[in-house]
């Protein structure tokens, strides 16, 4: 078979910057080059991760260029198949033309889904995506209760493919610091924001400190704007156990969660999907205690972390678990050996059935 029969165009944004949906991309985008595939990118990453008015007007010349450079690949008939990261908000004002015009050609069609807005909240949008991509088109969904959700809200969804976000994180052995023996270190890691539960962290640190349990805290990542550096930097000044380590990245992202013992999540993000921050703990023996959403409540279960239901207290449940856990060290250990090898079964899982989308990836190329 020629690998010009091999090429699929992929949709989508891909880094930098790096986040979680540009990261699934650009790992299938390498799988299929090493299966030998060629596969067109059509990349609508913005310059940045801000969220305002105008980043999102300074995109709309990259998507005009990406639609004008699909149209021409479907015309040239140099892509059998469209694989799509579908966008979780305004993005899929675009996603529906390039749907649109791959379904008018019939081109095969993958619909990779990464977030709860269009589940929690039903979108004319989202109908229209998947009435224009049809009854043929693949949909990918990062676990069982995504995949169920899409059916119930959209009748028109019939092929759905379970892929986990676990299965691209590397699950490689090197350095790692897999069991941990007591609690003595707390960490936040990710975009620090209020939606993603900084203030939440905080107000733990702050209860542990007032109970005098020896238990430090580190906060890693990139603060959302200066509105919210001023008021965690204003918090941290009045917390003596807790240090902002800045952002980590590579190798520095490894030591960061080989230092600490326990990652919270405490996410108020009522989109949130399938964070790979969960995943990457997990894979370096690192409990994590966090609000249940999206497919989180899949990922960890009783004896590998905590999932706190939305309606309780974070706060006051995080610091009884914590407590309990600085009190039973042979406890915590046990919690943290689950911990990786829970991350470890959902890698190996899903590992294959990523490899089985490309295979149908290609497939779908050749016919």
């Amino acid at each position: 078979m020629r690998q010009d029969s091999f090429k699929i165009c992929m949709v989508g944004t891909f880094p930098p910057p790096v986040h979680g949906m540009s990261l699934v991309n650009s790992v299938v985008r390498d799988k299929l080059i090493v299966k030998g595939a060629q596969p067109i990118i059509i990349n609508l990453s913005p310059k940045s991760l801000k969220r305002n008015w105008l980043s999102r007007l300074a995109r709309i010349s990259k998507v005009i260029n990406g639609f004008i450079l699909f149209i021409k690949t479907m015309a040239a008939d140099d892509g059998k198949v469209l694989y799509l990261g579908l966008s979780g908000g305004y993005g899929q004002l675009y996603d529906v033309l390039f749907v649109g015009v791959a379904r008018l050609f019939g081109r095969h069609i993958f619909l990779h889904h990464h977030s709860y807005a269009y589940l929690n909240k039903p979108s004319l949008v989202t109908r229209l995506i998947i009435l224009a991509a049809g009854s043929n088109a693949m949909h990918i969904a990062l676990c069982e209760g995504m995949s169920q959700m899409l059916k119930n809200v959209y009748k028109k969804v019939n092929e759905i493919f379970i892929v986990s976000n676990a299965a691209v994180v590397n699950n490689d052995e090197v350095d790692l610091k897999h069991e941990r023996n007591s609690l003595k270190v707390i960490g936040f890691f990710g975009n620090i924001s209020w939606a993603k539960g900084i203030v939440e962290f905080l107000d733990v640190a702050g209860e542990i400190e007032k109970h005098g349990a020896s238990i430090s805290a580190m906060i890693a990542g990139q603060f959302e704007d200066e509105k919210v550096e001023t008021k965690v930097r204003e918090r941290l000044s009045r917390l003596s156990k807790v240090e902002y380590v800045g952002p980590k990245y590579g190798d520095d992202k490894t030591t960061f969660y080989n230092a600490i013992d326990v990652l919270l999540f405490p996410t108020r993000y009522v989109n949130e999907a399938e964070p790979l921050t969960i995943h990457e703990a997990m894979r370096h023996g690192v409990p994590v205690i966090t609000w249940s959403r999206g497919c989180i409540s899949s990922i960890i279960t009783s004896e590998a972390g905590v999932v706190i239901n939305q309606q309780d207290d974070f706060v006051e449940a995080a610091v009884r678990k914590l407590l309990a856990w600085v009190s039973a060290p042979a406890s915590f250990s046990q919690v943290s050996r689950e911990a990786r090898k829970r991350f470890s079964e959902l890698h190996r899982i899903h590992k294959k059935n990523l490899e089985n989308l490309c295979v149908r990836l290609i497939k779908g190329s050749m016919d």
